[in-house]
């Protein structure tokens, strides 16, 4: 018995099986109740302790975001997850609601869990949180260009996400097109203004100070 038969009776990811089985929040009533009915009809027992000697090592994985009540991170967190899954790791994760400071004791709790490596998937970070952690595991940021010189980075595309919806509003017939900004304190936030910039310039559309 695994947990893709659990998955498959529940009509439902082998990432949500897992996220049931492990507690994780943001899981509706109704796929918790149909995983847990699968579980119970095939008698399925997780085996934690004996996949790790199969595969001699824990095969834990730490993942960080900003704030989970952001509508883009549990899709990130989702989508994570379920690549994990795939290759027999399990996930942790938390989040640091956008306080860099919270980053050293998220780091410092993934390392005592002794995950075999960390995404650091926030928009805010602390280089000495992220020195610390890099000595036990390795660890990956996420749209860091700062950082790219020292850790692994995988860098946002903002270009073409704003190209195909200018594209679209203007198929619409608009073309009085503001754009709404995060602080632009946070060089995703400037990235994310500039991307939008070179997609109104591109499609000749009007860009108003104001």
């Amino acid at each position: 018995m695994d947990i893709q038969q659990v998955a498959k009776r529940a009509n439902v990811s082998t990432a949500t099986v897992s996220r049931v089985i492990n507690g994780y929040p943001n899981v509706s009533e109704e796929k918790v109740a149909s995983v847990r009915k699968a579980i119970s009809e095939l008698n399925y027992v997780p085996n934690n302790h004996a996949r790790n000697l199969r595969v001699g090592s824990a095969r834990l994985f730490g993942l960080i975001v900003s704030d989970i009540n952001n509508p883009f991170f549990p899709e990130l967190i989702d989508a994570f997850e379920a690549l994990a899954v795939e290759h027999g790791i399990d996930v942790i994760f938390t989040h640091t609601n956008y306080d860099p400071k919270r980053l050293h004791s998220c780091m410092r709790r993934m390392v005592d869990r002794n995950v075999d490596a960390i995404a650091v998937m926030t928009s805010e970070v602390d280089a000495e949180a992220l020195e610390l952690a890099s000595r036990r595991v390795p660890i990956v940021l996420m749209n860091q260009s700062s950082y790219a010189s020292v850790y692994r980075n995988v860098p946002v595309e903002y270009q073409t996400g704003f190209s195909e919806a200018l594209e679209h509003l203007r198929s619409l017939g608009h073309r009085d097109i503001g754009f709404i900004a995060g602080p632009l304190t946070l060089s995703s936030a400037k990235r994310r203004h500039a991307a939008w910039m070179q997609a109104m310039k591109r499609l000749k559309l009007r860009v108003r100070k104001e």
